[in-house]
């Protein structure tokens, strides 16, 4: 819908307030078509194909809306597309069916042999939410925050944890998912660690839950999925979200590095 926005109003303080917005009726047709065919490329993530679906959008409303060919100018017609109701339909069945075009379905596939965590470069970090342990193959945990510490700490004690790591920023391990908005986002997760048995899990220690959770867990859990199609390792995606678990830990030294006889807990 066509607006009126006004930036310059201020409050008695003369402080900026949120700007003024009037809707304005739809005069044309055209006008229609194209706050459609905007409102589809944004949803879909296809801005260079405005042109091409004004066009469509041109096509469908008058040849197929409503059953027959009908004239895209008359004041009926306008008022008829303009409908909130009618906006809300096109757009929804136009980006429904675009979505399943423009995403392909790949089968997954192995990209290269893995990277060993003893590979990452010693980097900075800050002592109080670090500490020692021998089930890495760090010579410090190096956590974000207490939570993590702590949760990192019951992974240490835990005598069915046969080694763990928290995986840092500079090892790039990241998952790919789109968020609620359909944004393409990269996912990082907190943990990874093997069980006695040899089970590799990715480990994600929430804090708090939000709108995005979901659109992180399912492709972290496909991915799991995939990787034990593709090796010979079973993996398995675990989100946490009690991560007070105890334990303690202290450390002196202010920057984490691989350990020349640690396992690493997974590629």
């Amino acid at each position: 819908m066509p607006e009126l926005i006004w930036e310059g109003k201020y409050d008695a303080a003369s402080r900026r307030i949120a700007p003024l917005r009037v809707a304005l009726p739809f005069q044309t047709a055209e006008e229609v078509i194209s706050y459609y065919a905007k409102r589809i490329a944004q949803n879909v993530k296809l801005p260079a194909q405005f042109a091409a679906l004004v066009s469509k959008m041109r096509e469908f409303l008058r040849d197929q809306a409503f059953g027959e060919t009908v004239d895209l100018a008359d004041k009926t017609i306008i008022r008829a597309i303009a409908t909130s109701i009618a906006q809300y339909l096109t757009v929804k069945t136009f980006a429904t069916i675009l979505r399943a075009l423009v995403v392909e379905e790949l089968s997954p596939r192995l990209e290269h042999a893995g990277r060993p965590l003893s590979e990452t470069e010693p980097f900075p970090l800050s002592p109080p939410t670090t500490f020692e342990a021998n089930k890495t193959v760090f010579n410090l945990v190096a956590t974000d925050n207490d939570f993590e510490r702590e949760f990192a700490c019951y992974l240490q004690n835990a005598t069915d944890v046969e080694s763990f790591a928290k995986l840092p920023k500079r090892f790039g391990f990241t998952i790919e998912y789109t968020d609620s908005a359909t944004n393409l986002r990269y996912y990082k997760p907190d943990f990874v660690a093997v069980d006695r048995a040899g089970v590799h899990y990715v480990i994600e220690t929430k804090g708090q839950e939000n709108i995005d959770v979901a659109h992180k867990d399912r492709p972290a859990t496909i991915w799991c999925e995939n990787a034990t199609l593709l090796t010979d390792v079973r993996w398995s995606y675990v989100c946490r979200g009690d991560r007070r678990t105890g334990g303690a830990g202290e450390a002196d030294e202010d920057r984490a590095r691989p350990r020349g006889d640690a396992r690493t807990p997974g590629r």
